[in-house]
Order: structure tokens, then C-alpha cells, then sequence
């Protein structure tokens, strides 16, 4: 198993790493994803299909529990099948009980795949906006990829998602809902736009009872040093200091094949300089970070409604309690 969060969620799983893997049909007509999270015990879950954003219908090719839910758009997907195998698939051709279409495909056969010229749809459009992605690699390797639309500097068009997906090794892929719909909850941090969706993916890890497979950071990654011995090598066998604290560090270099592969460097001064061991580091957990202006989307709209004095001109991604929507229904009049 590989995982990065330093643009967005990145995970690769093996076969050996998937205990279950499913489509999840949300509670009607949409739910949290942090709901979905709660009540399934999974370990990592992210959005899905496209759907109605006014009545919750689900869209696109979804089969849940052996039932067609939805047909449409792309024909191609991700079939689980025995909810254990994801395979990518024609119109659930295998036959599986969970299957889930993407719109556009990416991939198809190691080839960029954009199975449409709808330019006007946001999802296949050439802006660059969040996008989650599934692929699948030459040896089975399931690909995971989300990018929150609330990060600017790595939102991806549709094209570069695709060629970015091959870079990873990808043969075959598909682009799943994606903007606001775009979040994901793992072991290692999570992304919580607020928008609630129709369907998600969800994944339950075998437990390892030995060490197994070492989770993979990269060069630059920032992370948690949950305290521990550090070495003066990667292959030392004696440590070099303890630190008993916890410390937000910079790792400067990786060794795979090293005893304690990852070279860290506190960035708060707590005394970490040397290389440790995989499992006293964790991913930092990201942040939600709204932007301080519109989408391109709502610019024209919200400009209209600060004009008219319905909104305040502040947050314009942030959530709306009831309370701030009795004030713009009471600023509408119509409460009165």
C-alpha cells in the first residue's frame, strides 16, 4: 500500500491490502459523507457518482446490492467484484452486484480515453477543478485520486487528470463526481467539503498481524512524528536519541528498502533530525481551507446578492447554519 497527501489523496492498493471494497448507495435522497463514514466502519471513503443536485436522483451507470439504480453517460466503470476485486468494466459486464460509472473515462487500455466532447458540463469541461478519480494499474493495483476544488494550486483539468493517472501507472481509469462533491475521509486525514452526495466508494484494509507492506510517504511530504527513537542511519540498529514528543515534521529523504526509511526534520524545533521508523510517523491531517472569493460559477451570483444587502459579502465558500438562513430569508422578506 502507497498513500500521499501532500496534493490532494493519492492511495494505492494491492489486492493483498483490500479486505472489501463496495459501492455505497447514500441515504435518501443524499448524505454526509462523514454520516456514510460512521455508520459503515470502513476505512477509507470517498464520493462517487454525479447526481441531481435538486432531487438526489442518482446518474451515470450505478449497480448497488445487485439493483440498477441508474444508466447513462459513460458505459464505463468499476465493477467490485465478491466486493473484493475492483475491475474495470463495460456496462458491468462481469456481472458484479456493485458497479459504478464514471463520466468521462480516462483510460482505456493505457490510452487518454475522454469518451465525450460536452464542453459545457463542469465535470468534462477544460477548467481545472477538484476531481476524484479511480484507476487500476497493469498488475491490479487500485488507484484512488481526489483533489479538493478548494485547492487552488492542485485543481486539474480533465485531460491532465487522465495523462496524470497514466504517470501513476494507470491503464485503465475513470473521473468520478467531482467540485464541491469532491471529499474523502482515510486513516491518515480527510477533506469535508459539506455537500452532501448521492453514492460513495468505500474500502475496508486487511489488518496486518506483521509489519507487511510500508506505507509510503515521499520526499517533502510534511507529517506527524508521533515520538520514538530516531537513527543516525537508515539501517542503524542502535538509536541515536529518543524524542517522547509528538513533532510536525519535513521529511528530506526516503529510503524503501531501509530499516527506518524516512530521513525527518522538525519544523517546531522538538529535536527531530534523523531517520525513523514507518509507524511512528502519520500523515498531517489537512485542513479545510475555503477560498476568500466565489467560483467562477457563483461570481455573477453572489456578487448580486452582496449588492442587494441579502449577504453580507464575507465567506462566500463557507457553510450556511439555520441561523445565518433565518437571517437571509428574514433580508428576502419572507418572513414577514
Amino acid at each position: 500500500m502507497k498513500y500521499s497527501m501532500a496534493k490532494g489523496l493519492f492511495v494505492q492498493l494491492s489486492a493483498n491490502d483490500i479486505e472489501k471494497i463496495e459501492y455505497i448507495h447514500g441515504k435518501e435522497p443524499t448524505e454526509s459523507i462523514q454520516n456514510a463514514y460512521n455508520r459503515l466502519g470502513c476505512d477509507i471513503i470517498v464520493n462517487a457518482n454525479f447526481f441531481s443536485m435538486s432531487t438526489g436522483e442518482t446518474c451515470g451507470e450505478v449497480v448497488d446490492e445487485g439493483k440498477t439504480l441508474s444508466t447513462g453517460m459513460s458505459p464505463y466503470g468499476f465493477a467490485f467484484v465478491d466486493k473484493k476485486k475492483p475491475v474495470f468494466s463495460y456496462k458491468n459486464s462481469v456481472k458484479a452486484i456493485d458497479f459504478v460509472g464514471g463520466y468521462p473515462c480516462l483510460l482505456k487500455d493505457n490510452k487518454v480515453y475522454i469518451d465525450t466532447n460536452e464542453s459545457g458540463f463542469s465535470a468534462t469541461s477544460t477548467a481545472a477543478r477538484g476531481r476524484t478519480a479511480l484507476g487500476i494499474t497493469a498488475n491490479g493495483d487500485f488507484i484512488i485520486r481526489s483533489i479538493a476544488d478548494t485547492d487552488s494550486k492542485n485543481k486539474i483539468s480533465i485531460k491532465n487528470l487522465a495523462l496524470q493517472l497514466q504517470k501513476y501507472g494507470c491503464i485503465n481509469a475513470i473521473n468520478l463526481d467531482g467540485g464541491g462533491s469532491t471529499q474523502w475521509i482515510t486513516p491518515w486525514g480527510k477533506f469535508i467539503s459539506g455537500r452532501k452526495v448521492d453514492g460513495f466508494v468505500a474500502v475496508w484494509l486487511k489488518k496486518k498481524t506483521s509489519e507487511g507492506d510500508k506505507t509510503m510517504f515521499n520526499k517533502n511530504d510534511v507529517v506527524t512524528f508521533l515520538g520514538g527513537n530516531v537513527y543516525s542511519s537508515a539501517s542503524a540498529t542502535k538509536a541515536a536519541k529518543t524524542v517522547d514528543k509528538q513533532s510536525e515534521c519535513t521529511i528530506t529523504s526516503v529510503y524503501e528498502k531501509g530499516t527506518h526509511p524516512y530521513h525527518c526534520v522538525s519544523k517546531d524545533g522538538n529535536g527531530v533530525y534523523g531517520w525513523v521508523d514507518a509507524n511512528c510517523i502519520k500523515a498531517k491531517t489537512q485542513e479545510i481551507v475555503k477560498e476568500d472569493k466565489p467560483a467562477d460559477y457563483a461570481k455573477e451570483a453572489w456578487e448580486a446578492a452582496c449588492k442587494k444587502g441579502v449577504l453580507d459579502g464575507t465567506s462566500p465558500q463557507g457553510n450556511v447554519t439555520r441561523e445565518m438562513l433565518a437571517v437571509i430569508l428574514d433580508r428576502l422578506g419572507l418572513l414577514d
